[in-house]
């Protein structure tokens, strides 16, 4: 249902830029998740220091 229409203007630029935003969306989300993953994974096991030793 949602591909029929853009069946017959997979040439044109509205397609092109449809595919471009959705990769860019993709990529940025991916980035975004991953780097809250890395931050999280980073920041949980690091009792945090500085309170303690002072």
């Amino acid at each position: 249902m949602i591909f029929g229409p853009f069946r017959n203007m997979k040439k044109s630029t509205r397609a092109k830029f449809i595919r471009a935003f959705t990769w860019v969306f993709l990529v940025v989300f991916v980035i975004s998740v991953a780097a809250a993953l890395l931050i999280t994974g980073l920041q949980a096991p690091v009792p945090v220091p500085a309170p303690a030793s002072t």
